[in-house]
């Protein structure tokens, strides 16, 4: 998962899907604020509240900061997770050029390409149906 920053309607639609995973969402933060412009931000509740945290300290938040989008939080997966899903399709992990938990819908499908063209899919259901081994 990588932080997507968007300037434009396309580049926010372009970028529209479900992420759940961990992503470096406020990697360049101050450069945001520096560009002096009013954004939105859509981020872990977690990202929101270290927003929040800062705009005590630097007025530029609350100024230019129009909306806060968050959305639920369940926690991340242990990368253990992501191993099972591979093991359950016999793939290693240098074979993969993609590896999406969800999206293309709510929840949407675990999606896996291999750099040779295979595609395997299995639902949100399939993927977390084991509470008991969840590893979050």
């Amino acid at each position: 998962t990588e932080r997507k920053l968007s300037f434009d309607a396309a580049s926010v639609l372009e970028g529209a899907g479900s992420r759940y995973g961990p992503a470096a969402t406020l990697v360049d933060f101050n450069d945001i604020l520096d560009r002096g412009e009013p954004f939105a931000l859509i981020a872990k509740p977690c990202d929101i509240t270290a927003v929040r945290n800062l705009a005590r300290l630097d007025p530029r938040v609350d100024e230019h900061m129009r909306y806060a989008l968050a959305f639920v939080c369940g926690g991340a997966s242990d990368l253990t997770k992501s191993e099972q899903v591979l093991q359950r399709f016999g793939l290693r992990e240098d074979e993969l050029s993609l590896f999406r938990y969800r999206g293309h819908g709510n929840p949407g499908l675990n999606r896996i390409e291999t750099k040779d063209g295979r595609a395997f899919k299995i639902s949100y259901r399939q993927l977390w149906e084991d509470e008991d081994k969840w590893m979050i």
